[in-house]
């Protein structure tokens, strides 16, 4: 039986569990039905969803105090998350959970959706699509109703580079079809 993890302001794991469920049902229907990520696996990429961000998980149980700041400096000082557990804690959730599914054995292009979830630009040409597939589905799962892209916090970078921007009405679409599935 796993310890109690403390209280931590800002994070429940029922909220996390809840979150990377719905994440990964969007996962797989942008795979199997969007012809822009024809190449993913919806299997692969449902599994990407749902590992997303262990890194909190790890965070949360192990360094708690470091975790509660960067959330705090997060929501308080307009930095991403991401940003402030860079700066809080010296890694992001991204980064700590591709670290620990690479040990765990998960192919590279699983471990780079973990990866790169928060910046799909900047994985490799292999992974660009499944981290692109992830980083749609986590923004697509926070959203309530309708949102332009940069509303949702998408990557314009990645969306203009990659041209996807003609593509957003149809995940928006994904979304809402996901949402019968958790």
């Amino acid at each position: 039986v796993a310890p109690e993890m403390a209280p931590i302001t800002g994070f429940k794991l029922s909220e996390l569990w809840e979150h990377s469920l719905k994440t990964a049902a969007i996962c797989r229907r942008l795979a199997a039905n969007e012809s822009t990520f024809a190449a993913i696996s919806p299997d692969d990429a449902f599994l990407a969803g749902m590992l997303h961000d262990v890194g909190k998980l790890v965070l949360a149980s192990k360094d708690p105090e470091g975790f509660a700041a960067a959330i705090k400096q997060a929501k308080e000082s307009g930095l991403s998350p991401e940003q402030a557990e860079l700066g809080l804690v010296g890694a992001s959730n991204a980064e700590i959970g591709a670290y620990l599914v690479s040990l765990w054995g998960f192919p590279v292009h699983i471990v780079e959706g973990v990866a790169y979830h928060e910046r799909p630009h900047e994985a490799s040409d292999t992974a660009l699509s499944l981290a692109g597939v992830v980083h749609v589905a986590d923004r697509l799962s926070y959203m309530g109703g309708d949102a332009d892209a940069a509303q949702a916090g998408i990557d314009m970078e990645w969306l203009r580079t990659q041209n996807y921007e003609q593509h957003w009405a149809s995940w928006l679409a994904q979304r809402v079809n996901a949402d019968a599935d958790t």
